[in-house]
């Protein structure tokens, strides 16, 4: 059924844009491209290489999934990839030409200023699960430091962490240090106009990355969504963080895996007369250039008559 829904689309299709990996779904719509004489392109999000689910190899998901990223870049047209490293993956596969787009948002006007508080605590805002890939680790220890050293700095944590075994035990870990206890604040989930209340409230926002192989060759898809709130973002230099943003101007990135390090941004975030809003504002027009939907949308059709 879904190959004959696939070939009622592209009998009327100039271009094919497939998302997914597997082959046995994706090589027969391939072959009708060709036999339609519809382009076609493959959008490359991860590599499977670095993929455990459904079992890993134990699971014939995975080597049919395996087969889909191995052999797919080669027969299309095109590969659009979200990050270098997943770009350069897929030339090694054979494709033959690539474009590289990362997650993206719509931009509207920039965000409005308000005058910074010096006079409370300075206020980091964290939007997840606390989940492995954020290093949970790193900013509970470097919030830790911050407290034994009086610097007035506070932790906002909302999500759906509340859901994940990570999330469950770092309540528990905060719940049982009484230093961490006084600096970390749990938010709960936050529906989307309670979000921006949190936020307007908020002084920096922080995304870190752990330095694993799955997070260098992916990229964080709340990136253009925290730079496109105007506030600081403090990131980790994995993957192509670095590429993006201009460590100082556009954000702080900061080594993953370095409390002390994430440490001394915040402090010097804090210290700051502005807290850090010319930074903000620097990533958001950063963020505007690199991320915006149009920009990659214009990109993306040049892409197609180059690859014609």
């Amino acid at each position: 059924m879904d190959y004959l829904r696939s070939a009622e689309s592209i009998n009327s299709s100039d271009v094919v844009l497939l998302y997914g990996r597997g082959w046995s779904r994706l090589e027969p719509v391939v072959r009708l491209c060709r036999e339609r004489g519809a382009r076609v392109f493959l959008d490359s999000v991860e590599i499977l290489d670095r993929f455990d689910g459904f079992g890993g190899c134990a699971s014939p998901i995975w080597w049919d999934w395996r087969l889909g990223t191995q052999r797919l870049p080669a027969l299309v047209d095109g590969v659009t990839a979200i990050s270098r490293p997943i770009e350069a993956w897929n030339i090694s596969r054979g494709a033959r030409r690539t474009l590289i787009l990362p997650a993206i948002e719509s931009w509207g006007c920039p965000p409005r200023s308000y005058p910074a508080e010096c006079d409370k605590p300075f206020f980091v805002a964290y939007l997840g699960a606390l989940t492995t890939k954020d290093d949970p680790e790193t900013m509970l220890a470097a919030m830790r430091l911050l407290a034994e050293e009086n610097v007035p700095v506070r932790l906002k944590i909302a999500g759906a962490y509340a859901k994940t075994a990570g999330g469950k035990r770092y309540i528990a870990k905060v719940n049982a240090d009484p230093v961490l206890r006084e600096v970390v604040i749990f938010s709960g989930y936050l529906a989307d106009g309670e979000r921006e209340s949190w936020l307007a409230s908020s002084d920096a926002l922080i995304l870190l990355r752990s330095d694993s192989l799955a997070e260098k060759h992916s990229f964080p898809t709340r990136l253009p969504e925290s730079l496109r709130t105007g506030l600081p973002v403090i990131t980790s230099d994995v993957g192509d963080m670095a590429w993006h943003l201009r460590d100082g101007v556009d954000a702080a990135v900061v080594p993953p895996g370095n409390p002390r390090a994430l440490a001394a941004v915040l402090r010097g975030l804090a210290a700051k007369d502005d807290r850090g809003r010319e930074m903000g504002l620097s990533g958001w027009f950063r963020g505007a250039e690199r991320f915006d939907r149009r920009r990659h949308a214009r990109a993306f059709l040049d892409f197609v008559d180059d690859c014609s």
